[in-house]
């Protein structure tokens, strides 16, 4: 348990880099104690470093790049990938369908060459055609490591970590799981020596009941980090054992990867208040909350699969946490709705009058600000950070997304205002199930 003396460290804060006084020397105990207490929690070792990062998943995906070497500013990829990079040396990153923007975005503009693994007939990424890649890389002699969301923030969709992890282990390829979906829910185990373990996990214990505040997390395999003879991803304050005016080739880094990483004064109290936010969740304990979560989510689905007017998005017939993203349809009384040019339900008829056919889906912002002034209830409308899945899920196809993008583009040349985009709403079924069931029904 997290001690309660962690309680007290908003009264007696203190410089973490020094314990020759009363107050930096107690700030330091609580700030390593609550490391370790997180470090605990999700399973990790001695073999396995643990970074407090920035802001969220985010950051921490972004540090993962930085510690491995291949993190560079935009402005430079081109000339390095083209000019300085063997392609022997070039990781070969291999992501998933439900990515979130961070976890995708941000490896792309790396140095590392990204493969994006597609969805199967089911609606779940394609296994077979990750083991293909797999193969081809791997007889290329490349470092390989695969970047996947433990669960999609979108639909809620579980993936199996396990055996993702026993698959590109099997290839050599290192295995990082982004829990920041997932992570309050569920237990998150690293074992990164096993065979079906993990080298590198991302989360936002921001996200956790009571963590909003805290940074991101990056608990990764120490043969990962590939500065050890390098400078550390940011130097600065509590880097270094030994820095002169004379000379730079004089500097003497500290070579713990958890000290080197943390650059400056630290995010004390954001590092104590995660560690509080995880003694939360230990306290309720995963077993409980995966319960409530699956009686929630089978509650939603039941309730909404019955509503021809509601399109719940993504495979519903596997395992997903309390996470759903819909389509709410308008109705019509037309009676050519459902038979135009031999497709049902593809005209958009928003001017024709109430019936109880299905029309036109709405704006996922403008259901989101109903539920919110009608009736009280925090959702959300839009892509959800994960804009090629979103596609994938309500169907956009090359033409079409190049449409909505260059009108996107002509109303962000004219206007400040955000531009409208395709959209659907989402929400997480932990605290309102039952009045939100009310709601929609």
């Amino acid at each position: 348990m997290v001690p309660k003396s962690f309680t007290i460290c908003h009264r007696h804060s203190g410089n973490t880099h020094t314990s020759d006084s009363y107050v930096g020397d107690q700030t330091m105990k609580i700030f390593r104690e609550a490391a370790k207490y997180v470090k605990k929690c999700l399973g990790g070792t001695e073999d396995d470093a643990l970074i407090f990062c920035g802001s969220g998943t985010t950051a921490s995906i972004k540090r993962l790049q930085e510690v491995m070497g291949i993190a560079i500013p935009s402005v430079l990829k081109e000339k390095v990938v083209n000019s300085c990079l063997g392609s022997a040396e070039r990781w070969v990153v291999f992501v998933g369908p439900y990515e979130h923007h961070s976890n995708l975005l941000s490896w792309r503009q790396s140095l590392a060459e990204v493969i994006e693994i597609g969805l199967d007939e089911e609606g779940l990424m394609d296994m077979d055609a990750l083991k293909l890649q797999l193969q081809f890389y791997q007889n290329t002699g490349r470092p390989m490591l695969g970047s996947f969301s433990a669960c999609s923030n979108v639909t809620g969709i579980c993936s199996d970590t396990r055996s993702l992890s026993r698959l590109l282990h099997q290839f050599g390829a290192f295995a990082c799981f982004d829990f920041a979906a997932s992570g309050p829910y569920v237990d998150i185990d690293m074992r990164s020596a096993a065979v079906d373990g993990y080298d590198a996990i991302t989360l936002s214990p921001h996200k956790f009941l009571g963590g909003p505040g805290s940074p991101g997390i990056l608990l990764m395999n120490k043969a990962l980090y590939q500065l050890k003879y390098f400078p550390p991803s940011t130097c600065g304050g509590g880097t270094v054992d030994y820095v002169n005016f004379f000379d730079q080739k004089d500097t003497l880094y500290v070579s713990d990867i958890e000290e080197r990483e943390h650059a400056g004064t630290p995010q004390i109290i954001q590092r104590v208040k995660a560690a509080l936010a995880f003694q939360v969740k230990e306290y309720v304990g995963y077993k409980t909350i995966s319960e409530k979560e699956h009686e929630y989510i089978e509650r939603a689905l039941e309730r909404l699969l019955k509503n021809r007017n509601i399109w719940v998005l993504g495979n519903t017939k596997v395992e997903r946490q309390a996470i759903l993203s819909f389509l709410v349809y308008t109705i019509t009384s037309s009676p050519n709705v459902e038979h135009v040019n031999g497709k049902a339900d593809d005209e958009m008829h928003l001017s024709n009058e109430t019936g109880n056919k299905r029309d036109k889906p709405l704006n996922g912002n403008f259901v989101a600000r109903l539920l919110n002034d009608l009736f009280g209830i925090q959702a959300r409308g839009g892509c959800a950070c994960a804009g090629p899945y979103g596609h994938h899920l309500i169907g956009i196809d090359k033409p079409l997304s190049k449409d909505i993008r260059s009108a996107i583009e002509m109303v962000t040349l004219v206007s400040a205002i955000n531009p409208p985009k395709n959209s659907f709403l989402f929400s997480n079924m932990y605290m309102y199930l039952p009045i939100f069931l009310k709601t929609l029904h």
